[in-house]
């Protein structure tokens, strides 16, 4: 083999090897390096008071189908909790549930996803609301003054009763209720006059002015609230039937229940408002007995007066007809002894 033959060979094998070499370069250099993993924040599902499940979805794995996703979520956009990072292999849905939460309470949260750069990619905000405990009220009242014995929703009324409020409070749940509120509301006509009592306990609040707070009510569980108030003075009705409706409402963070009474005040005529006359009267009352009956009576009355002897008229009566009659009898004898005694003679003189 000659020299020629020789300097051919490695030529080849350079070439070879360049072109290889080159290749391999170009190979490499189209191959995409891993970039963070693209997410979205998808939503949520069974959502109770203390729990939910949160949802995210991975778009794109950024070159690298072996990543890790998890949940950040807390009150507000710092979040502050995560979930624990699950194995994600490219593309699809993830989720995780999460516990221990506040019922009736705002969260937010994000989805989280990272491939083997090492470096996160994030969902957008989105924020949900735990279940809130569910509770009622009722609203009801005795008259006092008439002594009920039992609670009424409606009931007639006069001015001036004493009543006796109550407002049941009860979960409708089975969750705790965290601070429920209830207040009371009296329309003109009924004032509040104390006497606040809490399952029976006396209180010093106000539920007119400034409500009640009964602090917590468990599941099942119901709270009975009662207080006095009294019926207005007649003057504040106007005669006939007056409709009042004291109301109730109870509500806490993320909840409220309202009720309302119905209190009918029945306020008699005033006496001798009907006898007052507007027009020229007729003669003919409307009231039979004013109109008939009394003057009957007053005229019998004084018939039997006059014919008894208890104010002596019949004697005065008697002495009164004989003084008439000596009168005349009187005037009688003297006309005749003017005429008749002696020649007439004239009664006066004629002056010539």
């Amino acid at each position: 083999m000659n020299t020629k033959t020789i300097s051919l060979i490695l030529l080849t094998v350079l070439i070879s090897a360049f072109l290889s070499a080159g290749f391999s370069v170009s190979a490499k250099s189209n191959t995409p390096y891993p970039v963070p993993a693209r997410v979205t924040t998808y939503g949520t599902r069974d959502t109770t008071a203390t729990s939910i499940n949160l949802r995210g979805y991975v778009s794109n794995d950024g070159g690298c189908a072996d990543m890790y996703t998890w949940f950040e979520y807390g009150n507000d956009i710092n979040y502050g909790n995560d979930t624990n990072p699950e194995p994600q292999n490219g593309i699809g849905y993830f989720s995780d549930d999460i516990s221990d939460l506040l019922p009736c309470t705002t969260y937010h949260f994000r989805a989280v996803a990272r491939n083997n750069t090492l470096e996160e990619g994030y969902g957008s905000d989105k924020t949900f609301q735990t279940s809130c405990a569910s509770f009622d009220t009722k609203m009801a009242f005795k008259n006092v003054t008439k002594g009920d014995t039992i609670w009424y929703e409606t009931r007639g009324v006069e001015p001036g009763d004493d009543l006796l409020f109550r407002v049941n409070v009860f979960s409708t749940g089975n969750l705790l209720v965290r601070n429920p509120i209830t207040i009371a509301t009296l329309p003109i006509g009924i004032s509040y006059e104390n006497d606040l009592k809490i399952d029976g306990v006396s209180n010093y609040l106000n539920i007119v002015l400034g409500g009640v707070n009964i602090d917590k009510l468990f599941p099942n569980q119901t709270k009975s609230i009662t207080f006095k108030a009294k019926v207005g003075p007649a003057g504040s009705f106007n005669p006939g039937r007056t409709n009042l409706f004291p109301s109730v409402i109870t509500y806490n963070a993320g909840f409220s229940a309202e009720d309302t009474t119905q209190v009918a005040v029945n306020r008699k005529g005033v006496a001798g408002a009907s006898t007052v006359v507007t027009e020229v009267p007729t003669g003919v009352a409307g009231d039979i007995f004013n109109s008939i009956l009394i003057p009957l009576i007053l005229a019998i009355v004084l018939i039997w007066i006059f014919k008894s002897k208890l104010i002596g008229f019949d004697k005065w009566a008697d002495e009164r007809k004989a003084k008439v009659v000596q009168h005349r009898a009187k005037r009688k004898l003297c006309k005749k002894t003017d005429w008749n005694d002696g020649p007439k003679k004239p009664r006066w003189t004629k002056v010539k």
